[in-house]
C-alpha cells in the first residue's frame, strides 16, 4: 500500500496531466510516469481514473468501494458521468445509466442524489457540470425510457439496459451549476459538439 507521502506525489502528477499543466522540464522518470497516466486516463474500458480526477477538481469526497454512488457532496451522494473524446463521439454533455429500472430512479430520487457530468478531451479535464437528479426534465426522460422496456413495473432479471440523457435535458434546471469549465476550452472545442460548447460558454460565471 502507498504511504500518504506517495499518494500525494502521485496526485501532483495526475492533477498536472488532468489539467493540461504538465511542466516542460522532465526528466526520463517523469516522462514515463505521464505516459502510464495519458494511458490510464484514456483506457476505454474503465472510467475510474476519470471518476477520481472529477471527485478531486470537484472538491467533493470519495467513496470507497461499492455503496451505490461514487462520491460525497458535504451529506449529499453523488453520481457521476465522465465522457472521454478520444477522436470520435464529440462531448455533448450527454451520459447513461446501465442496466436502469424503477427502483433505482426511485432510490436516486429518495436520496437527494446529486448528478455530476464531466467531460474529457483525450484525458484532460474540459468541464464538469451538477445538477439535482429530481430536475424534472431529466427525470421524465429517465423514467421515459424505463417504462418502454419496463412498462409493468419491474422484473426479475429484466432491466433498460442503457437509459441516456444529454445536455438538454437539464440544460434549464434550476439547480445547474457549472463547477468547472477549463480555461483551454477553445483548445479542446474540435471536440465539443457546437451546441454544447455554447451552452458551456453561455452558462458559466
Amino acid at each position: 500500500m502507498a504511504s500518504s507521502e506517495e499518494y500525494t506525489i502521485f496526485l501532483e502528477y495526475k492533477k498536472n496531466f488532468t489539467l493540461d499543466n504538465i511542466p516542460n522540464e522532465l526528466d526520463i522518470k517523469d516522462k514515463i510516469i505521464y505516459r502510464l497516466i495519458k494511458e490510464t486516463a484514456n483506457d476505454v474500458n474503465s472510467s475510474k481514473f476519470r471518476e477520481d480526477m472529477t471527485i478531486y477538481i470537484a472538491g467533493y469526497s470519495n467513496l470507497e468501494g461499492k455503496h451505490g454512488y461514487d462520491a460525497k457532496d458535504g451529506d449529499r451522494n453523488v453520481e457521476i458521468k465522465p465522457k472521454n473524446f478520444i477522436g470520435k463521439t464529440k462531448l455533448s454533455g450527454q451520459g447513461n445509466f446501465t442496466d436502469f429500472t424503477h427502483k433505482r430512479i426511485k432510490k436516486y430520487s429518495d436520496d437527494n442524489a446529486k448528478m455530476c457530468i464531466s467531460g474529457f478531451y483525450n484525458g484532460k479535464i474540459v468541464y464538469i457540470v451538477e445538477f439535482d437528479f429530481i430536475e424534472p426534465l431529466f427525470i421524465a426522460q429517465l423514467k421515459k425510457q424505463v417504462n418502454k422496456r419496463l412498462p409493468d413495473g419491474d422484473k426479475c432479471g429484466e432491466y433498460c439496459r442503457s437509459a441516456s440523457f444529454g445536455w438538454n435535458h437539464y440544460k434549464n434546471a434550476e439547480s445547474l451549476k457549472i463547477k468547472y469549465l477549463s480555461p483551454k476550452l477553445e483548445e479542446y472545442r474540435s471536440g465539443i459538439t457546437g451546441t454544447f460548447y455554447k451552452f458551456l460558454k453561455d452558462n458559466y460565471n
